[in-house]
């Protein structure tokens, strides 16, 4: 998407800042964290960034590619396994999972929309860099498959329902995610074992 600048509505006698792509995403994510999705619309975007709505719409067509780009930045933030790394694929796949659960923690809302939107807002290079985890251990195709719509849907889930920062007090939201962790852990062992390595 260009980041093509656009000029700001300015008052007499002042400079006229330009309007850039990063600027609405981090306009779009607090409105986002203090009123909902539902919240966040291209009017009310464009009157806290100060500028005509037409403006705004240089840069995004519509809400849903403006939730796109947001869902892709967050996904940007998660560090993706090395290609060639030998190390244990289990290990790398949790390592991954924790990134994309830390960085949609507090946003079940924007990953409700994601996953109801999956075939748009796919992670693209996080599913390509996690499949070949497992094909460098040895994984089957179907087994590959298998294992990470389970661990994707397990990780949905988890976002959705708000399961790491329900509760009330800071131990209790600990707790809430050690039991997630010990989850996943479950669910990566099992892998290990079930999935059996193409000879």
């Amino acid at each position: 998407m260009p980041t093509r600048a656009v000029p700001r509505a300015k008052a007499p006698g002042t400079a006229r800042p330009a309007l850039t792509e990063a600027e609405i995403l981090r306009v779009a994510l607090e409105i986002i964290e203090e009123r909902g999705i539902d919240g966040l619309t291209m009017r009310h975007l464009s009157s806290r960034l100060g500028v005509a709505l037409g403006a705004t719409y240089h840069h995004v067509q519509n809400k849903h590619a403006l939730l796109v780009l947001v869902a892709r930045s967050r996904f940007a933030r998660i560090d993706l396994p090395i290609d060639g790394d030998d190390g244990d694929w289990a290990a790398q796949l949790r390592s991954v999972l924790l990134d994309v659960t830390d960085v949609f923690t507090g946003q079940a809302e924007l990953a409700a929309y994601v996953l109801g939107h999956f075939d748009d807002m796919a992670p693209t290079e996080l599913i390509v860099a996690m499949h070949a985890v497992l094909a460098r251990a040895g994984f089957a195709e179907e087994a590959i498959d298998d294992a990470l719509a389970t661990l994707f849907f397990y990780v949905g889930g988890t976002l959705v329902g708000g399961f790491t920062t329900m509760g009330g007090g800071d131990a209790q939201r600990r707790e809430l995610r050690a039991r997630f962790e010990r989850g996943l852990d479950v669910i990566l062992t099992g892998i290990r074992a079930s999935l059996a390595p193409i000879a």
